[in-house]
């Protein structure tokens, strides 16, 4: 952004004499340069929020202090603005901003930074058009709009209500609508070169012609309102309509007042086709002219063509072809006399009494100014008769009509008479004093007068006094040699004691007693002062010491403690004992209250930074006085007030990952953002509307869960916040004006960075719930495997009892019966109870071997299915076929058959089962050798669904099975009970001579 900041007295014309004196006028100009969309500006305003608005000959644009934003028409875009041309700007009490464009009316809507058109239509001509909105009364906005009427806007409805006549005048046909205002029920306004005022109550329209084409007039108070031309300034009774005209000649002859702008109760800003005039509306004169809105060494065109005053007091001023000027309010009344047109404007010395200012200058002579008009003269000491140059380097009242003035020349000092101009040199008073005394360069010159009536003065290594008055050939006396040492200022203490400052320390004492105060280095004294607690000052190259009545440095002030700079020029005490000084960047002042330092720049409105060593005054009504390269600036200290102006903070662009964010509404209206967690960088951008220096506002922010506290920013408008983890945060700004004033509102936007569904509170809490509901399943798991554990174990605890009762019933009736008759068998063969014949004994013998026999057998099959922890059928069939084959052995006449299924490997049977099941077969089977005489034997084994099923058939002699009596037949007792253990059914179908079929199958 290039910033052009001038001093009033640069480039500018000044009408009157009196132009001196006043406060220095900053200009910061804006051009296409800095993003105005064109150097011509027609309108400026302000919104609600603060941003500036200026109307351009190519589109409006909205201005933070930072970077203009411009707006353009879109066909496509209804709420785009219908023109951007020739703008009017108006806000409503409401804070609603109205623009009245080439083609229309539109109110812009600040919360969705986009227009409302309540108008639009066509302009008949567009080469002259010149729309302009007046102001507002109880229920309508107004405004006149070219070809197309005076207009007024419903502002509860924003219905537009065109009046295409009043009186005489066709409204519709006026092509330029000129400046105005609304007061009460009326309407004023320019249109046609006349100024008119139109009754919004009765409908009534009254026009007055002023002698002059009229293009602008302003509510000067509430009874007057003025119009303005060239020669004369117009005051017309808003009741009456009558006018009063006072004399007031502009500075061209060509001059036309394009509006008028009222700054106080007694002061008129002009904008006209040559620049901007101060008009004194009580006197009706011209109290100053400003034409350069440009770069200081150019001649800018100077046409002014609007004038609008912000809310901290800053004028802007719309012109025609260097765009958008600002002169910054001044809060600080820093008043600046310079010489006009001078050469050179380095100040060296300074006096001033009730009334005027006297001003010594290096190579400028003397220039002395009327401290309430200004600039009077200017007094060359160049052509005295040994004068070796223009200089004045030291200025000090000598009578009540004469001043001492130290210059240049081998006779050095002077008088000059205040009443009849005539300088007069005075003869060698310096030489008739100093032994030896040698023409040469006095580098650090001063006069100082005491409390009396005595001047101290300088000269190289000698200090000497005199008392007032100083005549022709009165010769100073010699007050103090410094062997070696350069005198350079000096200070009478409260007591009496002089202080003298060297380029080599600092003295006190008197005559040839002095005392040098041991500071930590030899250093220059530039200047001395005394504070209200008796301590000294003394202001050197290096700082500012302090020292106590003790003759103690108590305080050493330097950069690292407080200073800007460190070069100090002019030390001078207010009347509120506060410490002011002069220095290479501005001047600072030590408030005695709060115990800090405070400083003012160029941009505050002083000469400039650098001043000067010697330029320094306190006047008797507490003025104080500074001189530098540019002048001298001279204030009442009580006048140098803060910037007391703080608008809310406006966030102006927020980005996220680089990439602007989306809100849908103007980033100053957001309040709260959500993100997910992959979109955790944000990045803000924020302006505080004030516009006095905006380089010099400063920002702080503070990211609540991030930061432990506020980061103080300085002029830095932007932060950036990298990788913020899932959470909630607040991010807060605050700022500072250019005079360091903090807002004490805050600009707060809550933030949520929305974390994975793994992080959430949701899934957190499901998570436990699942986790508990896991836990509860694994223990209720666990517990009930434990109980069918021990169940399990109980079952077969109650297994292995039932097995070994139903071995022990096996071996029982099997084994056990067949050991008895084998028993009996042997018993009988050895001890026969009566005799046996050889073949009985025999076939017992045999008896006993058979059933031995067949109790091995029984033993091994028990054994067989006991050994093993699970048999397949096919392993099962098997062993019922050895067990067949081998019954059947010694029955030649009965053929057997097997019939097996494939699946009969995969089908398991648990060995109890298996011999129940082997039990259950060979019964049946033997049933069918000892009873059926039957010659065929079918035996089918096969599975279905994992599930088995036998089938022994014979083709026996049969039975029926009705006759059978089951309570004698204890082999299909033991064949029914068998099956029910094993979880089997078992049926027997047979009849008399049809043979039987035995059926058994797991259920």
């Amino acid at each position: 952004m290039r910033f052009c900041t001038l001093l009033a007295f640069i480039g500018l014309i000044f009408i009157t004499p009196a132009a001196s004196g006043q406060a220095v006028t900053h200009f910061t100009n804006y051009t296409n340069d800095d993003g105005v969309p064109q150097s011509t500006v027609w309108s400026i305003g302000q919104d609600k929020n603060g941003f500036i608005w200026a109307g351009t000959a190519d589109g409006i644009c909205r201005f933070d202090g930072y970077t203009f934003h411009t707006y353009k028409t879109a066909a496509k875009d209804s709420n785009a603005i219908n023109s951007d041309r020739s703008c009017s700007f108006y806000t409503d009490h409401a804070g609603n901003l109205w623009v009245a464009s080439f083609k229309g009316l539109s109110r812009y809507n600040a919360d969705a930074d986009n227009f409302t058109n309540c108008l639009a239509y066509q302009p008949v001509n567009e080469a002259v058009h010149v729309n302009r909105i007046y102001g507002e009364d109880s229920s309508f906005i107004w405004a006149g709009m070219a070809h197309y009427g005076l207009v007024k806007i419903n502002k509860a409805t924003h219905k537009v209500y065109c009046i295409k006549k009043a009186g005489d005048e066709d409204f519709s046909t006026c092509p330029e609508w000129d400046n105005g205002f609304v007061a009460g029920n009326n309407v004023w306004f320019c249109c046609g070169g006349s100024i008119m005022v139109y009754n919004s109550k009765t409908g009534s329209l009254q026009k007055i012609s002023l002698g002059f084409y009229a293009r602008a007039v302003a509510n000067l108070n509430d009874t007057v309102l003025m119009a303005q031309s060239r020669t004369k300034s117009f005051f017309i009774n808003k009741r009456t309509c009558a006018f009063a005209s006072k004399s007031c000649n502009l500075a061209s002859d060509s001059v036309e007042v394009y509006s008028i702008f009222i700054n106080g109760p007694e002061q008129a800003i002009l904008a006209t086709t040559k620049g901007v005039y101060y008009l004194n509306t009580a006197t009706a004169t011209i109290t100053g002219y400003l034409q350069n809105f440009g770069n200081e060494n150019k001649k800018a065109f100077a046409l002014a063509v609007c004038i609008y005053k912000d809310r901290s007091g800053n004028v802007w001023i719309g012109t025609d072809g260097t765009g958008l000027a600002k002169i910054a309010f001044q809060f600080k009344k820093f008043k600046l006399y310079a010489s006009p047109g001078a050469a050179s404007n380095m100040v060296k010395s300074i006096y001033a009494d009730s009334a005027t200012l006297y001003t010594g200058y290096f190579n400028n002579g003397m220039d002395i100014f009327n401290r309430a008009r200004g600039f009077i003269k200017n007094v060359s000491v160049a052509a005295m008769p040994h004068s070796t140059g223009n200089n004045v380097y030291g200025i000090a009242p000598n009578t009540g009509q004469s001043l001492l003035l130290y210059t240049s020349g081998p006779n050095l000092l002077c008088l000059y008479n205040t009443a009849t101009s005539r300088l007069e040199e005075l003869y060698r008073p310096l030489a008739n004093a100093i032994p030896g005394y040698k023409t040469k360069n006095n580098k650090y010159c001063f006069f100082t007068r005491t409390r009396g009536s005595r001047v101290f003065i300088s000269f190289n290594e000698y200090l000497l006094s005199t008392s007032m008055p100083f005549e022709k050939n009165t010769v100073p006396q010699i007050v103090g040699k410094f062997n070696g040492l350069l005198v350079g200022a000096w200070w009478e203490g409260r007591k009496g004691r002089l202080w003298i400052g060297t380029n080599n320390g600092l003295y006190y004492g008197e005559a040839n007693n002095w005392q040098k105060i041991k500071l930590p280095e030899d250093i220059q004294v530039i200047t001395i002062n005394q504070d209200d607690a008796g301590n000294m000052w003394a202001g050197t190259v290096h700082g500012i010491y302090v020292i106590d009545a003790r003759d103690s440095i108590i305080q050493h002030y330097t950069v690292a403690t407080g200073l800007l700079n460190e070069v100090v020029y002019g030390i001078l005490k207010d009347n509120d004992g506060n410490m002011w000084f002069s220095t290479n960047k501005g001047i600072g002042v030590y408030w005695r209250a709060q115990k800090k330092f405070r400083y003012f720049t160029k941009d505050d409105g002083l000469q400039g930074n650098e001043f000067n060593t010697g330029a320094y005054f306190k006047a008797a009504d507490g003025e104080l006085f500074f001189g530098g390269i540019n002048g001298t600036n001279s204030f009442y200290p009580q006048d140098i007030l803060d910037n007391p102006y703080t608008p809310p903070v406006q966030v102006t662009g927020i980005k996220v990952f680089d990439d602007p964010y989306n809100a849908g509404i103007p980033s100053w209206q957001v309040h709260n953002i959500i993100l997910p967690y992959t979109n955790n960088t944000l990045a803000f951008e924020f302006a505080m509307p004030e516009f006095t220096n905006t380089l010099k506002n400063q920002y702080a922010c503070m990211m609540e869960g991030v930061d432990k506290g506020w980061l103080y920013l300085g002029s830095k408008n932007t932060e950036r916040y990298a990788g913020l983890a899932p959470g909630h945060y607040t991010f807060k700004i605050k700022a500072a004006n250019n005079d360091g004033v903090w807002a004490t509102q805050l600009t707060t936007i809550s933030i949520t960075i929305v974390p994975p569904y793994w992080q959430r509170t949701w899934f957190r809490v499901l998570y436990i719930i699942l986790a508990v509901c896991l836990v509860v399943v694994i223990a209720n798991y666990l517990q009930k495997r434990k109980y069918k554990q021990r169940l399990a174990a109980l079952e077969l605890q109650q297994k292995i009892q039932l097995e070994r009762e139903r071995i022990s019933r096996d071996l029982h009736d099997n084994v056990g019966t067949q050991l008895s008759l084998i028993s009996k068998n042997i018993e009988d063969v050895l001890h026969p109870l009566k005799n046996i014949t050889e073949e009985e004994r025999i076939r017992k013998v045999k008896s006993a071997g058979q059933r031995s026999s067949e109790v091995i057998s029984t033993l091994r099959e028990t054994i067989w299915a006991l050994n093993k922890e699970q048999i397949t059928l096919e392993e099962f069939a098997d062993q019922l076929k050895t067990f067949t084959h081998k019954q059947l052995e010694h029955y030649d006449n009965i053929n057997v058959a097997f019939n097996e299924h494939p699946g009969n490997c995969s089908v398991i049977v648990q060995p109890a089962e298996v011999l129940n099941l082997f039990r259950i077969c060979q019964e049946t089977i033997a049933n069918t050798v000892k009873y059926a005489e039957a010659t065929q034997l079918i035996i089918t084994i096969a599975a279905t669904e994992g599930k088995y099923c036998i089938i022994i058939t014979d083709n026996g002699k049969g039975f029926n099975p009705a006759l059978v009596n089951r309570n004698r037949h204890y082999g299909l007792q033991n064949i029914q009970h068998r099956t029910a253990e094993i979880g089997g059914a078992v049926e027997i179908t047979s009849s008399p001579g049809a043979g039987t079929t035995t059926t058994i199958c797991k259920k």
